[in-house]
Formats: structure tokens, C-alpha cells, sequence
């Protein structure tokens, strides 16, 4: 997975904005920063104490679908 990590570095008419790790593939940001300003940060626990190898490939595999809806969306 650390392959597929990077650090994004957005622009605005050639300046700077903020900076956020993503990973490849992905389209958004679940953490941020604009320097000076402020942070994001999306913060998610499972409640799951021992996840299998199953539900860790799913959640992975959700999380890069770009066509996944997850639940508390439809709510």
C-alpha cells in the first residue's frame, strides 16, 4: 500500500493552496492542511475489535470504488 501513497499538492492560479495525503486512485482528500489557516481530517473507527483479512479487502476495495455509496449516505 505505501506505493500508492502520495502527498497532494494543490494549486490555484499557481499558488499553493494546501496539501493533503491521498492515495492512487482515489478521488478526494480525507486529511488536509492550508498552511497558516487550518486542517481537515476525516476520523473513522471501526467498531469491529478484530477485523478478518475479508473485511479489510472489502473496506479497501469500497474505498477505491468511486461508484460505492456508503449506507449513512442513503439514510
Amino acid at each position: 500500500m505505501k506505493n500508492l501513497v502520495y502527498i497532494a499538492v494543490l494549486h490555484k492560479n499557481g499558488e499553493e493552496r494546501a496539501v493533503a495525503p491521498s492515495i492512487a486512485g482515489y478521488y478526494g482528500a480525507y486529511t488536509g492542511h492550508k498552511p497558516d489557516s487550518f486542517s481537515v481530517s476525516y476520523n473513522v473507527r471501526e467498531t469491529v475489535q478484530y477485523p478478518t483479512e475479508a473485511m479489510i479487502r472489502a473496506n479497501l476495495q469500497n474505498t477505491l470504488d468511486s461508484n460505492f455509496v456508503p449506507l449513512w449516505n442513503l439514510i
